[in-house]
């Protein structure tokens, strides 16, 4: 084994596999996400309340995919892997990772699309990953394969985490009363 490079005593993996989805209940302003991540020796799964209020969706799905990089970075070894590959069932999350922060014209995605963009730069560094790979997942599919499985699990925790925040937030507006 060469010990010259810094990743070589780090297990190795073709690809870590990201999956993303998120919830949105725009008349309330509340966003919840969910992320199932898998790589060889890796399982990373979680759900939650976004800190950002926002009405929109395609904020909400952008910020699920921020969640996942920034957990996985926060792990102390990661896998060298050839590929990254991010799954989720928004295409503007895709179109907008993509191309960047070229026209954006609202403030909110000009903000958090550079983020995503260097928090995958410093996820490829720590990985040498030479790829990444942004894949569309149709939203409730009736396929059962890997991608559809994990985007079900991700869209069914968001949406958990939503529905309890929303009651919270309703309890929390009559109490006020």
């Amino acid at each position: 084994m060469d010990t010259s490079h810094p990743n070589s005593e780090r297990p190795r993996s073709y690809c870590i596999v990201i999956n993303s989805d998120a919830s949105c209940s725009s008349r309330r302003r509340i966003g919840a996400y969910a992320y199932y991540i898998r790589a060889d020796g890796l399982k990373l799964k979680n759900y939650g309340i976004l800190r950002t209020r926002t009405r929109s969706i395609n904020v909400c799905e952008l910020l699920a995919v921020g969640n996942a990089l920034a957990h996985l970075l926060q792990q102390p070894t990661l896998p060298i892997v050839q590929k990254i590959i991010i799954n989720t069932d928004s295409q503007a999350t895709i179109q907008r990772i993509e191309r960047g922060v070229r026209r954006e014209r609202k403030p909110i995605f000009a903000a958090v699309v550079p983020r995503i963009l260097a928090l995958l730069a410093t996820l490829r560094e720590r990985t040498s990953a030479q790829e990444v790979e942004l894949r569309h997942v149709r939203a409730h599919a009736n396929t059962d394969d890997a991608k559809t499985r994990a985007n079900h699990w991700c869209d069914h925790h968001a949406r958990v985490a939503l529905r309890a925040a929303v009651r919270e937030h309703s309890q929390t507006k009559k109490a006020e009363k």
